[in-house]
């Protein structure tokens, strides 16, 4: 039972080698190749706060994120960038480090981990992610991976969201119309080379 309960509180749960659905991803972005690309804002400001832009994220994508992994290219460990431990800094913070190094040693990843995760508690995922670039933490998310429609999404610090698609799909109309109740905006980078949206 106390793995079960474990299991439980897990924010991250590793799942080896999913890391090669991202092999297209890899190969193709870098020149745009066949592959769409939206950019969206959460709120109708960019300089919303971290919190509401988590709640703005997890609103738009809803249950899809269910299907949903989280890829740190390899790197979990380093993800944020350098600030040391015995640096006096702020409270929130420094709460922001613990937890991400809790939910790493939750799901007991370590340097040696390459591989992509599950995420079993967007809210407290997203609550971190958007708190760390908020803090200038970090520049950008992990990636954020949809193995059914094969979306490729990452998030920047200023509260902009990039979107890989390989084609238009109701889910990616829906998600977009989700942006823009919550007072948010989207445009078209770049359509991909078999375009299906309706």
């Amino acid at each position: 039972m106390g793995s079960n309960q474990n299991n439980q509180m897990k924010t991250l749960e590793k799942i080896d080698n999913v890391i090669q659905e991202l092999e297209w991803f890899d190969s193709q972005a870098p020149n745009g190749e066949g592959i769409g690309k939206v950019e969206a804002r959460l709120g109708s400001d960019s300089e919303s706060d971290s919190q509401k832009l988590a709640i703005d994220f997890e609103d738009a994508f809803g249950d899809l994120l269910d299907d949903f992994l989280v890829d740190n290219r390899g790197d979990w460990t380093n993800y944020l960038l350098g600030i040391s431990d015995n640096e006096a800094i702020d409270p929130f913070v420094k709460n922001l480090l613990n937890s991400y190094q809790e939910m790493l040693d939750e799901a007991e990843i370590d340097e040696q981990y390459g591989g992509a995760c599950r995420c079993k508690n967007w809210s407290r995922f997203l609550q971190f992610t958007f708190g760390s670039m908020w803090e200038g933490l970090a520049l950008y998310s992990p990636l954020l991976f949809s193995i059914k429609e094969r979306w490729v999404i990452y998030v920047h610090r200023t509260g902009e969201i990039g979107i890989y698609f390989p084609k238009w799909t109701p889910n990616l109309s829906q998600i977009l119309k989700n942006i823009e109740s919550n007072g948010g905006s989207w445009h078209l980078v770049r359509a991909p080379t078999v375009e299906s949206r309706k």
